[in-house]
């Protein structure tokens, strides 16, 4: 069974008996990012702003734009911060619950609300999503700078020609590219939040945690998220989303688990490193002046017929084989 085969079936195991709680957190989480969405509809209903324009004047939704008027941008951003501040930590503390259920534990729903009775909490689960926006931000300008450029080149400096056409096909063909090494570069990300869960990591020292444990295991990260396209589609159909959001978040964590585990094992491991032998004191030259000095033995502790049991250390495992022979 693979790797992704056994994380899914844990899952599985795991909401057995708590399927009614993971769908109320769910149903809560959801109630509380449509309650900010119900209320900028209803500001901009009070203050007159519309939140499309029709540019077209056709009377279809399909030729309307957002309306980019400075009160309109205003109330986006004032209700985007709002939810920003709430959703972000909420979804920490969602995900500390299912840590919790991952090690047997069936907390009450309400433990998700934690992150906000803990100041410190608070703030490092902003400032992580920060961080990580910034950064995947950083990686996409880079990633995609020349595929952008090739792909604006051809399309208005370039006469119509076959040359532009195929200018167009490669600048494309590097922006799939740049596609893939973009959702390969977040993966250095996912173990994140879950470093920030003991309460002691800080927001640096997570994300240098996750690119290091994630290190050679992007590509399986990358394809652990794909193998749940099939469900985020049946999702889209509401209802299932009950069954898909909780099945989701739990094979995360235990995926997570399993990573952060083996980068503790890994950490752990250290050479071998033999003591140095003690310094033997000078031997005094043998009475027979034909038998060799010490020193001048290949291996002066090596078995002999007469003594089979001379070794360099003393070895219990080496004793009883010998012993038998």
């Amino acid at each position: 069974m693979s790797l992704r085969k056994e994380i899914k079936n844990n899952a599985k195991r795991c909401l057995y008996t708590n399927w009614g709680k993971a769908i109320s957190i769910v149903l809560l989480g959801t109630a509380i990012y449509l309650l900010f969405s119900i209320t900028e509809v209803l500001a901009a209903m009070l203050m007159g702003i519309a939140p499309y324009e029709d540019v077209g004047f056709l009377g279809y939704a399909l030729d309307n734009v957002p309306n980019v008027s400075i009160m309109s941008m205003a109330l986006t951003a004032a209700i985007s911060m709002g939810t920003f501040l709430v959703i972000t930590p909420l979804n920490l503390g969602i995900t500390g619950w299912y840590w919790k259920l991952s090690d047997g534990e069936s907390e009450d729903i309400l433990n998700i609300f934690h992150c906000f009775a803990n100041g410190r909490m608070f703030c490092r689960s902003l400032w992580l999503n920060i961080n990580i926006a910034l950064r995947c931000l950083l990686w996409a300008v880079l990633l995609f700078s020349v595929p952008v450029a090739v792909i604006v080149y051809c399309a208005f400096f370039v006469p119509p020609s076959l040359p532009s056409v195929l200018g167009g096909i490669f600048g494309w063909i590097l922006a799939a590219a740049a596609t893939a090494g973009l959702a390969l570069t977040v993966g250095r990300y996912f173990l994140a939040r879950y470093c920030l869960l003991d309460g002691e990591t800080k927001v640096r020292a997570a994300i240098k945690k996750s690119v290091h444990a994630t290190k050679g295991a992007r590509d399986e990260i990358l394809i652990f998220h794909l193998s749940y396209t099939g469900w985020f589609l049946l999702g889209l159909l509401v209802i299932p989303w009950l069954y898909v959001k909780p099945y989701y978040d739990t094979s995360c964590v235990l995926y997570a688990r399993y990573l952060l585990e083996r980068e503790e094992r890994r950490t752990q491991l250290a050479l071998y490193c033999p003591p140095e032998e003690e310094i033997q004191p000078e031997q005094e030259p043998p009475a027979n002046p034909e038998e060799p000095a010490a020193e001048e033995l290949e291996e002066p502790f090596a078995p002999t017929e007469d003594n089979p049991f001379a070794t360099r250390t003393f070895d219990v495992q080496d004793f009883h084989k010998n012993t038998e022979e």
